[in-house]
């Protein structure tokens, strides 16, 4: 089933210390009070500009295989190809905050206001990040079949499976992959469109797909060719709940 969701900008509101790691700063410290007084500034725009809406749709393993294929320039084995035959259930899906926050930051750089469109920008990335994250959490709150055994998942089951998101570009997924899923999900109905270098516009929008499936599934070592080119490593930390979260 395909489903476009809306939220508000208050659900994809950033917490400060989101935007603090994101920036590369310790966490905890104590930012002056001119940065603070800008960040709220930045704040108080998104929470007026932004429209964040999400479209997705459920994937059988077989209609997940052919999107993950995409245009056949993945790494020869890759962590999310492992895991999706696993999964109990695989959603595409698409979000975006919209266009107007974006444009606020254009113009604040074009009238010099640096300090308040970077921070506005690192509060766009932050939000963006949580509508995908809204998204998710729809599908936490949804009941599912057990494909394999064609029955309701029991609540034992869904208080044991994490549903967690990957994305094309990352850990091996070729962004060509962006191609095929935009085909499936056809995200220009909410306003995300791709270019042909497959970025999506507006800039502040995330895609991919949420694999739910027993918490071990998603478990695996940074040990892949492309792995030493990663920065984040963000494979080590637990960032997502389990699905009756």
């Amino acid at each position: 089933m395909r489903e476009i969701l809306h939220f508000s900008s208050e659900d994809c509101r950033p917490d400060v210390t989101d935007i603090v790691r994101s920036q590369g700063m310790p966490a905890g410290q104590d930012l002056r009070p001119a940065i603070r007084e800008t960040l709220a500034e930045a704040m108080a725009i998104f929470l007026k500009l932004a429209a964040p809406i999400g479209v997705a749709a459920d994937a059988t393993a077989a209609d997940f295989q052919r999107v993950f294929e995409g245009e056949g320039r993945n790494a020869p084995d890759t962590p999310l190809g492992r895991i999706f035959p696993k999964a109990r259930r695989l959603v595409l899906y698409a979000a975006t905050i919209g266009p107007a926050v974006e444009q606020r930051i254009s113009a604040l750089f074009a009238e010099h206001k640096y300090d308040l469109g970077y921070l506005l920008d690192a509060v766009a990335s932050e939000a963006a990040d949580r509508a995908g994250g809204q998204v998710e959490r729809h599908y936490r709150s949804t009941k599912y079949e057990v494909r394999s055994t064609n029955v309701r998942t029991s609540d034992f089951a869904l208080r044991t499976s994490l549903g967690r998101r990957y994305g094309p570009g990352y850990c091996g997924w070729h962004v060509s992959g962006q191609r095929r899923l935009f085909e499936v999900l056809k995200p220009e109905e909410i306003g995300i469109t791709l270019n042909g270098s497959y970025l999506m516009q507006p800039l502040k929008s995330v895609s991919g797909a949420i694999v739910i499936g027993r918490p071990e599934i998603h478990e695996f070592a940074p040990e892949f060719g492309f792995c030493s080119e990663c920065r984040a490593r963000e494979c080590r930390v637990q960032r997502r709940g389990s699905i009756d979260d």
